[in-house]
């Protein structure tokens, strides 16, 4: 590839928990208040970074859509949001690889939202070539990888990994 992907990933907000206050099918399971509002600061500082993206692909579950879409109201890009079956909480990183070479999304700015474990396994495979890389993704946190091609192995370099809470000071 000549041009490096840049690859940002976003872990889903807080959303109901399942079991006290949300007791449908997980797929389903929506943003807290608490967890909408965060996240639009979240996205603030994420736009205070000055960061472009070219397409937004989002796990179709809800509450990563709803982030999703939190983050493209931020950004103006409301016509930009993807959604993919290979961002689903169980689904397999390399099938996600390739999907975003099928779509042509090699050096595009991505912002991909998802879920754990499924954003460290991917983070892993593209650095490491393997699993096994811990990372505290908390909950609407961003990381930054510069991807050279979109296959399993040592492709990528995290460049940085943000927590929520920094992003959203960045807001203020």
């Amino acid at each position: 590839m000549s041009n490096p992907t840049e690859l940002y990933l976003l872990r889903h907000a807080k959303a109901l928990e399942p079991g006290k206050k949300w007791s449908g099918c997980d797929d389903r399971r929506p943003l807290s208040v608490e967890g909408a509002k965060k996240m639009r600061a979240i996205a603030l500082g994420m736009r205070a970074l000055k960061l472009k993206f070219d397409v937004i692909l989002s796990s179709p579950y809800v509450r990563a859509r709803q982030t999703a879409e939190i983050a493209a109201e931020a950004f103006k890009l409301a016509k930009k949001i993807k959604y993919s079956t290979h961002l689903a909480p169980t689904a397999n990183p390399a099938e996600l690889l390739t999907e975003l070479q099928e779509r042509g999304l090699t050096g595009r700015a991505i912002l991909v939202v998802g879920h754990e474990p499924f954003l460290t396994g991917l983070v892993s495979l593209l650095t490491t070539g393997q699993g096994g890389l811990a990372l505290n993704f908390k909950k609407a946190g961003l990381c930054r990888l510069t991807v050279s091609s979109f296959r399993p192995g040592r492709c990528a370099m995290l460049d940085w990994f943000l927590p929520p809470q920094v992003l959203a000071r960045l807001a203020k």
